[in-house]
Protein backbone atom coordinates (compact mmCIF):
# COMPACT_ATOMS: atom_id res chain seq x y z
CA UNK A 1 0.00 0.00 0.00
CA UNK A 2 2.77 2.24 0.87
CA UNK A 3 4.00 1.98 -2.67
CA UNK A 4 0.86 3.14 -4.14
CA UNK A 5 0.93 5.56 -2.12
CA UNK A 6 4.42 6.71 -3.16
CA UNK A 7 2.92 6.56 -7.27
CA UNK A 8 0.40 8.75 -6.19
CA UNK A 9 2.26 11.38 -4.65
CA UNK A 10 5.11 11.47 -7.32
CA UNK A 11 2.33 11.77 -10.02
CA UNK A 12 2.92 14.74 -12.50
CA UNK A 13 5.00 16.66 -9.61
CA UNK A 14 8.18 17.68 -8.10
CA UNK A 15 7.87 14.76 -5.67
CA UNK A 16 9.83 12.74 -7.40
CA UNK A 17 13.35 14.21 -6.61
CA UNK A 18 12.30 14.92 -2.96
CA UNK A 19 11.25 10.87 -2.91
CA UNK A 20 14.33 9.90 -4.35
CA UNK A 21 16.48 12.29 -1.77
CA UNK A 22 14.90 10.64 1.14
CA UNK A 23 15.99 7.36 0.18
CA UNK A 24 12.98 5.25 -1.25
CA UNK A 25 14.80 3.80 -4.40
CA UNK A 26 16.46 0.68 -2.22
CA UNK A 27 13.13 0.17 -0.40
CA UNK A 28 11.25 0.10 -3.78
CA UNK A 29 13.56 -2.11 -5.22
CA UNK A 30 13.57 -4.23 -2.40
CA UNK A 31 9.79 -4.90 -2.82
CA UNK A 32 9.79 -5.20 -6.24
CA UNK A 33 12.04 -7.90 -6.50
CA UNK A 34 10.38 -9.68 -2.57
CA UNK A 35 7.14 -8.16 -2.63
CA UNK A 36 3.20 -9.67 -3.08
CA UNK A 37 2.05 -9.45 -6.56
CA UNK A 38 -0.28 -6.39 -5.76
CA UNK A 39 2.68 -4.90 -4.08
CA UNK A 40 5.16 -5.41 -6.98
CA UNK A 41 2.42 -3.93 -9.45
CA UNK A 42 2.33 -0.85 -7.17
CA UNK A 43 5.91 -0.36 -6.77
CA UNK A 44 6.73 -0.51 -10.59
CA UNK A 45 4.35 2.12 -10.46
CA UNK A 46 6.32 4.32 -8.37
CA UNK A 47 9.39 3.17 -9.49
CA UNK A 48 7.83 4.43 -13.23
CA UNK A 49 7.25 8.33 -11.93
CA UNK A 50 10.28 8.05 -9.77
CA UNK A 51 12.58 6.86 -12.94
CA UNK A 52 10.69 9.94 -15.12
CA UNK A 53 13.31 12.60 -15.38
CA UNK A 54 15.97 10.71 -13.36
CA UNK A 55 19.12 9.07 -14.86
CA UNK A 56 20.20 7.62 -11.72
CA UNK A 57 17.36 6.62 -10.90
CA UNK A 58 16.67 5.02 -14.56
CA UNK A 59 19.57 2.60 -14.51
CA UNK A 60 19.09 1.91 -11.28
CA UNK A 61 15.50 0.36 -11.95
CA UNK A 62 15.86 -0.96 -15.90
CA UNK A 63 16.73 -4.73 -14.65
CA UNK A 64 14.11 -5.09 -12.08
CA UNK A 65 11.35 -3.61 -14.20
CA UNK A 66 12.13 -6.50 -16.88
CA UNK A 67 11.87 -9.48 -14.27
CA UNK A 68 8.55 -8.10 -13.43
CA UNK A 69 7.94 -7.75 -17.12
CA UNK A 70 8.91 -11.10 -17.33
CA UNK A 71 6.76 -12.76 -14.14
CA UNK A 72 4.24 -10.44 -13.10
CA UNK A 73 0.80 -10.22 -12.92
CA UNK A 74 -1.07 -8.54 -15.80
CA UNK A 75 -1.35 -5.29 -13.87
CA UNK A 76 2.45 -5.65 -12.89
CA UNK A 77 3.61 -6.32 -16.27
CA UNK A 78 1.32 -3.52 -17.68
CA UNK A 79 3.49 -1.19 -14.92
CA UNK A 80 6.60 -2.58 -15.70
CA UNK A 81 5.99 -1.86 -19.21
CA UNK A 82 4.99 1.79 -18.61
CA UNK A 83 7.84 2.69 -17.01
CA UNK A 84 10.15 0.98 -19.76
CA UNK A 85 8.42 3.58 -21.75
CA UNK A 86 9.51 6.37 -19.38
CA UNK A 87 13.16 4.81 -19.44
CA UNK A 88 13.39 4.86 -23.61
CA UNK A 89 11.72 8.25 -24.74
CA UNK A 90 14.54 10.58 -23.72
CA UNK A 91 17.92 10.63 -26.14
CA UNK A 92 19.82 8.95 -23.41
CA UNK A 93 21.18 5.90 -25.62
CA UNK A 94 22.89 4.72 -22.52
CA UNK A 95 19.65 3.63 -20.77
CA UNK A 96 18.60 2.37 -24.07
CA UNK A 97 21.53 0.06 -23.90
CA UNK A 98 21.00 -1.15 -20.27
CA UNK A 99 17.53 -2.49 -21.43
CA UNK A 100 18.45 -4.08 -24.62
CA UNK A 101 21.28 -5.91 -22.67
CA UNK A 102 18.80 -6.41 -19.22
CA UNK A 103 16.51 -8.04 -22.11
CA UNK A 104 13.58 -6.12 -22.44
CA UNK A 105 12.76 -6.90 -25.62
CA UNK A 106 11.28 -10.54 -25.49
CA UNK A 107 8.94 -10.02 -22.69
CA UNK A 108 7.96 -6.71 -24.33
CA UNK A 109 6.71 -8.83 -27.47
CA UNK A 110 5.34 -10.83 -24.95
CA UNK A 111 3.26 -8.74 -23.67
CA UNK A 112 2.39 -7.47 -27.11
CA UNK A 113 0.97 -10.40 -27.81
CA UNK A 114 -0.83 -11.68 -24.96
CA UNK A 115 -1.19 -8.69 -22.70
CA UNK A 116 -4.17 -6.28 -21.74
CA UNK A 117 -4.58 -3.35 -24.03
CA UNK A 118 -3.10 -0.89 -21.90
CA UNK A 119 0.14 -3.22 -21.57
CA UNK A 120 0.45 -3.85 -25.17
CA UNK A 121 -0.04 0.20 -26.02
CA UNK A 122 3.47 0.40 -23.87
CA UNK A 123 4.93 -2.22 -25.11
CA UNK A 124 4.46 -1.09 -28.79
CA UNK A 125 6.01 2.26 -27.38
CA UNK A 126 8.53 0.93 -25.98
CA UNK A 127 9.77 -1.91 -28.67
CA UNK A 128 9.42 0.75 -31.43
CA UNK A 129 12.01 3.37 -29.53
CA UNK A 130 14.31 0.57 -28.66
CA UNK A 131 14.43 -1.21 -31.97
CA UNK A 132 14.68 2.31 -33.94
CA UNK A 133 17.55 2.99 -31.36
CA UNK A 134 19.33 -0.79 -32.09
CA UNK A 135 18.50 0.21 -35.83
CA UNK A 136 20.45 3.82 -35.55
CA UNK A 137 23.47 2.24 -33.46
CA UNK A 138 24.05 -0.43 -36.33
CA UNK A 139 23.61 1.85 -39.29
CA UNK A 140 20.75 0.17 -40.94
CA UNK A 141 17.64 1.45 -42.05
CA UNK A 142 15.70 -1.28 -41.98
CA UNK A 143 11.97 -0.55 -40.76
CA UNK A 144 10.82 -2.09 -37.42
CA UNK A 145 9.14 -4.74 -36.96
CA UNK A 146 7.00 -4.57 -34.01
CA UNK A 147 5.27 -8.02 -34.03
CA UNK A 148 5.61 -11.19 -36.65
Amino acid sequence: EAAGALEILMAGNDANRVVAEAGALPPLMDLLSNGSDEGRANTAGALRNLADGNTANRVAVAAALVELLSSGTDEGRVEAAGALCNLVCGNNAGIKADLLAAGAIPPLRKLLQDGVDEGRENAAAAIIILENHLRRARGSRRRVIVAE
